[in-house]
């Protein structure tokens, strides 16, 4: 009966350990998402703004 509670609980606990590794790396995939998306908008609105020095340059 204790053998069997030991294995109930390592199984339980490696499950926990699958899911949570699991989770946290969708969790990393999203926050490389959503810089990879901030910094393309950043690129397109600098390309897309005039230089702040045109027309005045000598």
């Amino acid at each position: 009966m204790a053998i069997f509670v030991i294995i109930v609980v390592c199984v339980v606990l490696m499950a926990l350990f699958f899911a949570v590794t699991i989770a946290g790396g969708r969790a990393h995939d999203r926050q490389n998402a959503e810089r990879d998306e901030a910094e393309r908008r950043r690129a397109e609105r600098e390309r897309q703004a005039p230089s702040r020095n045109s027309g005045t340059e000598i």
